[in-house]
């Protein structure tokens, strides 16, 4: 065998290693790439989920502090003043 055969072969074995390494290399970026996208749909999908129970617990909130709210002014209205009998509310004696 001469150098230049033996050269060629060593060449040869490596371009064919380097293609190895290459497509190893992508199948793994691949892989990663998939679970990186599947993490972030958990994720994406768990702070949904969550900022839809937040805003329902705000809406129950809004909707619990308005009803107290009208309690509170219906107790605290100003009071018509009795009137005397016989004598009506709109005309007072």
């Amino acid at each position: 065998m001469t150098l230049e055969s033996l050269a060629k072969d060593i060449a040869t074995a490596a371009k064919a290693e380097a293609a190895e390494i290459a497509a190893a290399g992508t199948a793994e970026a691949a892989e990663l790439r998939s679970e990186a996208e599947a993490k972030a749909e958990a994720i994406r999908s768990e702070a949904a989920t969550r900022a839809a129970r937040e805003a329902e617990q705000v809406a129950r909130e809004v909707v619990a502090s308005a009803r107290q709210a009208n309690q509170k002014d219906l107790l605290i209205a100003p009071r018509r003043p009795r009137c005397d009998a016989g004598a009506s509310p709109n005309h007072p004696r």
